[in-house]
């Protein structure tokens, strides 16, 4: 066999072989400088005094391990070192805060400022807490520089002990502290996803974190908001606001909730800008931890709360389909929406109401007035109305000047915070159809609507036996047939026309003769 190596070197393979033997060089030469960028990145270096105050505070570079110790360079008794931390982005902050194991009882107070010098964390440790696990419980969110002071006394056993400390930091998008208030709210756009905490800036032991969200025009919100599973207990106490701080939603989590699901079941329609809250306390499990929030928008034609009375009903044209929902925007159990239907003339109304289905027990309570606010009629639906079916055959006398329609519903309700359809249309007048003819076999039935109104309808037929569809007879005339011998015939009368709602209505059944 004849190897490769026993023969001169081709041009072509000197050339390859070089390029490739190039090729390595540089990526070890990349590897070899990026270790080197690491390493010199990342340094260690040693606490210099004095440090007892933000304004002498020691540098300290994202990525350096320092090492440090409390002794009392202020006096004999306690001591405090401030570090100075440049941070160009906004991002989480993460600590590492080490000091020898082994050491009971208070360890040293940990605290974490902004450039305003407005405290982000303040944690008390002790001897347990030796290994800097403790860190992972506190999401401290920050916007730029911040500084970290390390606070012992002389009668702690970490005295005169030494400490490591290392941050480092992970750029993205975060809540803007101070934000614990609508007029220092954050800024969320639409569709951005954004990350904070409950770490008490504003106290020791509360938190709120408002985010302002543009919306431009009218439509439903919909949130996601998640936190870190397996917490039990309390959660977070979540609302929204409209423009004119008006509560659209008051919801209270818990540890379950954490993966975002809840939201789906709160429909909040808004009109324009909107105001967040994410509320905690430092006794729930869900204190300094991370939690993520996004909110979308889907534009659509919605109620316009405040609508709880005649007085501030929302407009609805004859027509038009409006989305809305029971939700508590007056207080925390009951909720009711007015529509007013404007028209010069008296007229005939049907309703469309429809909900999602297999929803159990009481669902709303419907109401129409006229324009002088008297009770027309009223209607108590549960979960089985959701179709929309029982409105849409009406044909309620509203007399000149408008209608109003009055949506109530409670929490305790299945109802409470989905969403709703609410269209009025004019109604198609019926009767109930009769069916003509000699009821033999072979004989041909017709049906007769009656005088339906209004005028051009479009109708059309089904004929059925013993309750079931005949196939294929679905003309005004049905002739008789063997199989329909000694049974029931009725016919179902169906009338459409553009603007109203389509409507049916069957005949008595008539006996075919043995």
């Amino acid at each position: 066999m004849t190897h490769l190596d026993s023969h001169p070197l081709s041009p072509q393979a000197g050339i390859r072989r070089s390029v490739i033997a190039a090729t390595i060089l540089a990526l070890l030469l990349t590897v070899g400088l990026a270790v080197t960028a690491t390493s010199a990145a990342a340094a260690a270096v040693t606490e210099t005094e004095p440090n007892n105050s933000i304004a002498t505070a020691q540098t300290l570079a994202l990525g350096d391990t320092l090492t440090g110790k409390t002794l009392g360079t202020q006096c004999c008794t306690v001591d405090s070192d401030y570090y100075y931390v440049p941070v160009s982005k906004p991002g989480r902050l993460n600590l590492s805060f080490t000091f020898p194991a082994n050491l009971s009882g208070d360890a040293y107070d940990v605290k974490v400022f902004d450039a305003a010098e407005d405290t982000r964390l303040s944690v008390k440790l002790i001897g347990r807490d030796s290994s800097g696990a403790w860190a992972s419980d506190y999401a401290v969110y920050v916007t730029g520089n911040v500084y970290i002071q390390i606070h012992g006394r002389d009668n702690w056993n970490t005295w005169n002990k030494p400490y490591q400390l290392r941050v480092t930091h992970t750029p993205g998008t975060v809540e803007r502290e101070p934000n614990n208030s609508i007029a220092s709210a954050t800024s969320l756009p639409l569709g951005t996803t954004i990350q904070g905490s409950t770490l008490g800036t504003q106290c020791c032991t509360v938190d709120s974190d408002y985010y302002y969200v543009p919306v431009s025009k009218p439509g439903r919100l919909n949130l996601s908001f998640t936190f870190p599973a397996n917490l039990s207990g309390d959660a977070y106490d979540v609302k929204v606001f409209d423009a004119a701080e008006d509560t659209r939603l008051s919801v209270k989590l818990i540890g379950r909730d954490s993966s975002g699901a809840w939201a789906s079941d709160y429909a909040v329609y808004v009109t324009g800008n909107v105001y967040i809250q994410i509320h905690g306390r430092d006794n729930w499990n869900t204190w300094g931890k991370p939690y993520t929030l996004r909110a979308t928008h889907t534009p659509g034609t919605v109620e316009r709360e405040p609508n709880n009375s005649i007085a501030s009903a929302t407009m609805l044209p004859r027509g038009t389909t409006i989305q809305g929902s029971i939700l508590g925007t007056q207080c925390c159990t009951v909720d009711t929406d007015y529509f007013y239907v404007p028209h010069t003339k008296s007229a005939r109304l049907a309703i469309n109401l429809r909900f999602p289905a297999r929803l159990s027990g009481s669902a709303y309570d419907v109401a129409v007035y006229n324009s002088k606010y008297q009770l027309i009629q009223r209607w108590s639906l549960t979960g089985k109305n959701a179709s929309g079916a029982w409105g849409r055959k009406l044909a309620i006398a509203a007399p000149r000047g408008g209608t109003y329609i009055q949506i109530h519903g409670r929490d305790s309700w299945n109802t409470w915070g989905k969403p709703y359809t609410l269209r009025v249309a004019d109604a198609i007048v019926t009767k109930t159809p009769k069916i003509a003819g000699t009821k033999k076999v072979r004989k041909k039935l017709t049906a007769k609507p009656g005088k339906w109104s209004p005028a051009k309808l479009k109708y059309s037929y089904q004929w059925y036996r013993n309750g079931k569809k005949i196939k294929k007879a679905k003309k005004k005339s049905y002739k008789l047939t063997s199989k329909d011998r000694g049974k029931k015939i009725t016919v179902k009368v169906t009338a459409k026309k553009a603007g109203y709602f389509t409507v049916s209505k069957k005949s008595k059944p008539v006996k075919v003769r043995r």
